[in-house]
């Protein structure tokens, strides 16, 4: 009897194997599927496929289509605004247009690099009546236009997020900006944050802090934070005095980071 269950059991996992499989495979997704008072919204991106080459020596990319269906419809297109006003949930996991110095790694959500090259994040140091930390980048990352990602996008993110006086959403935990206080004002407006982002060179940011940053600061905030690429974002804040103007932009043309690009966007 025993053998007879064993072997139930594993014609039973094969099944269940080849369900799995003929579904990965499939070409096909649906728009949306009924799920009680729920609608799975689908957003259509592009994601690179390795294909032979012609001569059948090297390998070379090709997009093909990608379905990621959602529980909620996208509430923008715009990244800024994603982690900003409209930082829903659902809109946050498929838009792909900003990468971070470091990220987390599943299950355990240890820090791994994104940008940086230094494998763990380098200890925060005293710097004159300050503190900072120099991070080394990664010279081979690129955003989906082919423009490089470098320590040029970090800064332009943190002078974006100070120019806007530290936005809301999302971004006061991943930038937060350091404050002293008023001496005409009773209120004390004072912040623990950062200082200062620099580029020493193009693979080689330097961050200031107001104090001793430790785990709390560094790395998990700025350390993980978003970054945005620089030659498209730029003119636009630059032309912007607000952040609404920046927030209005349409993101779906802008260079995005990944293994895809969001091209489309059905409600």
């Amino acid at each position: 009897m025993s053998n007879t269950n064993a072997r139930w059991r594993w014609i039973a996992l094969l099944a269940v194997f080849a369900m799995i499989v003929a579904a990965c495979s499939s070409d096909t997704t649906d728009d949306t599927t009924d799920a009680g008072d729920d609608t799975e919204t689908t957003t259509t991106t592009e994601a690179p496929a390795t294909t032979a080459a012609d001569d059948g020596g090297d390998t070379g990319t090709e997009g093909f289509t990608y379905n990621i269906a959602i529980f909620s419809d996208p509430q923008t297109t715009n990244p800024w605004d994603a982690l900003d006003t409209n930082n829903d949930v659902w809109t946050n996991y498929v838009l792909n247009g900003s990468t971070s110095l470091y990220g987390y790694q599943g299950p355990t959500y240890s820090l791994v690099p994104a940008l940086a090259a230094d494998p763990s994040p380098p200890a925060v140091t005293a710097d004159g009546d300050q503190w900072s930390v120099t991070v080394n980048l990664a010279d081979d990352r690129t955003w989906s236009d082919g423009e490089a990602m470098d320590a040029n996008d970090v800064v332009f993110t943190f002078d974006t997020v100070k120019k806007y006086d530290g936005l809301g959403g999302n971004f006061p935990s991943q930038w937060p900006l350091a404050r002293e206080d008023d001496p005409a004002t009773e209120e004390d407006e004072s912040s623990l944050g950062v200082v200062s982002v620099e580029a020493l060179d193009d693979f080689t940011v330097k961050i200031t802090f107001n104090f001793d940053a430790g785990l709390a600061m560094w790395p998990f905030q700025p350390g993980t934070g978003a970054v945005f690429p620089e030659h498209f974002w730029g003119p636009i804040v630059d032309a912007n005095d607000t952040f609404e103007g920046l927030y209005a932009t349409e993101g779906i043309d802008a260079p995005q980071a990944g293994g895809y690009s969001v091209a489309e966007v059905d409600v």
